[in-house]
């Protein structure tokens, strides 16, 4: 129902609601209630207007991810979720008594998210104490999935006690790799790194393969992380450190050409498939010389994570990034298609690699999202600067990109997101309280509404006016001066 009302500017007619979800007056009217009664504590409203619309209101720095992040909070599955994160023993009992239900309830409650979970290899025990159970790299990758969603939340409780160390850990290894990482990036990797400290402290471990030890080996003599693991409250065992590290290099970071330069010599050396793979991809592509080596680097760390971190993959569903006909001259379907040819002839070759013909659309959609980012920061120069960040990863912000130069006619600079000073627009679908300047921040959601892109046109006439009358400015001052 409230994705109804961010996909319309002016609000909706009651009868429109009760078709497009197939409820009654009264169901719409306990909703809109029920609705009010948990969401005004965060100021949000659905409300008639004049013209007898209903509408929504809510605080200019939330977004529909803050709803969805409120819903996920008020869950059963968030108080199983906390007590797994630091083994604490919870009981049926103590469940019912919290949220007044009875055990026939509850037990249809968790039901309802079996399926998401064991999708990822978890289940939930709930025998003498409830607990999300599998193994240990499974139950980390669910919890940081499913707390960086409820981290939207302005009731978000939980707390982060090693914020600084990890702080300190990504600066070092920022300063020795050459590189920056994306400010959410940042808030996600933080958010990890507490579930890995807090899930190892209770005791839980995690297990490494041959090929991850090696890798970590070479990594560590290119780029001495084990200075950045001196930050941390206590020492780790290397399976700790392994893991901890490849979620590191996963996230959406900028890197040096020179550290660009050594990550591909490791991946010739330790995955030389997807060394090969990526190269004859790329070189199936249009000709974007200067953005080559950036992008050989951002899709062999997609592949790469099949090896190095199997348990923490991003998933993309395709659907959600409908490319449609974008700027430039290229033939996208032609592209996919010489994509899924690259996957499909290597996968001949090396059959032992399933997950090139299993995860084709993910590596397929991802790749795209990578080749779009690249090209348009090939093909773009213009004076309006602007940051696109999405919790989602490069796949969205390409999206946002894209529809950004489809709406407006204004030329358009791309930023790098650790270039945060340098925007006069941060676009996310994310809260970014806190963290960065709040006036040039604009919420969208997965796909931009009419409010959306009013707000953005709003934001670009006040700069460009700004623009201008700072022009104006400098030339009185320059007739003066003559």
């Amino acid at each position: 129902m409230i994705q109804l009302f961010f996909s319309s500017n002016e609000g909706i007619t009651r009868a429109k609601v009760m078709e497009e979800l197939g409820i009654s007056w009264n169901t719409l009217t306990n909703d809109i209630y029920s609705f009010n009664y948990e969401m005004n504590k965060f100021d949000w409203f659905l409300e008639t207007n004049e013209q007898n619309l209903l509408t929504l209101s809510f605080p200019y720095n939330h977004s529909l991810a803050t709803y969805e992040a409120v819903l996920l909070q008020n869950t059963i599955l968030y108080q199983v979720s906390l007590a797994t994160l630091d083994n604490k023993k919870i009981t049926s009992v103590d469940l019912m008594d919290k949220y007044h239900i009875s055990y026939s309830t509850l037990y249809r409650e968790i039901k309802k998210w079996v399926p998401q979970l064991n999708e990822m290899g978890l289940f939930i025990n709930m025998k003498e104490y409830i607990f999300i159970e599998g193994s240990e790299a499974a139950v980390r990758r669910f919890l940081y999935f499913f707390f960086t969603k409820v981290a939207a939340s302005p009731a978000f409780d939980l707390h982060l006690y090693y914020n600084n160390e990890i702080s300190n850990f990504i600066k070092v290894l920022e300063e020795n790799m050459q590189m920056s990482m994306h400010t959410l990036s940042k808030i996600r990797f933080t958010l990890f790194s507490e579930i890995h400290l807090r899930r190892y402290l209770s005791k839980k471990r995690v297990t490494i393969t041959p090929k991850q030890y090696t890798f970590f080996q070479e990594m560590e003599q290119i780029f001495s992380i084990e200075e950045a693991f001196k930050q941390l409250p206590f020492e780790l065992p290397i399976a700790e450190k392994i893991h901890f590290f490849a979620q590191f290099f996963a996230m959406n970071c900028h890197f040096s050409d020179d550290t660009m330069k050594k990550r591909i010599m490791l991946a010739k050396k330790h995955s030389p498939i997807h060394y090969e793979l990526t190269q004859s991809i790329i070189d199936g592509l249009p000709e974007i010389s200067e953005q080559k080596l950036a992008l050989c680097n951002n899709i062999l760390n997609f592949l790469d994570n099949y090896i190095f971190l199997p348990c923490l993959l991003p998933t993309y569903e395709c659907e959600n990034f409908p490319w449609t006909k974008t700027t430039s001259n290229w033939d996208n379907a032609a592209i996919e298609k010489w994509i899924y040819k690259q996957l499909a002839h290597f996968n001949q070759i090396h059959p032992d690699l399933t997950y090139l013909e299993l995860d084709k659309d993910n590596i397929t959609a991802n790749i795209m999202a990578q080749i779009h980012a690249a090209y348009l920061n090939a093909s773009y120069a213009p004076p309006l600067k602007i940051i696109v960040m999405s919790i989602n990863g490069a796949p969205v912000e390409s999206y946002f990109k894209k529809r950004i130069l489809q709406h407006t006619d204004q030329r358009i600079l791309f930023l790098d997101a650790e270039k945060l000073s340098q925007a006069d627009i941060i676009i996310s679908d994310y809260p970014l309280s806190g963290y960065v300047d709040e006036k040039k921040i604009i919420l969208w959601n997965k796909d931009p509404s009419k409010r959306d892109w009013q707000n953005f046109d709003a934001n670009t006439r006040k700069l460009l006016e700004k623009q201008f009358k700072s022009l104006i400015l400098e030339n009185d001052k320059y007739k003066q001066a003559n």
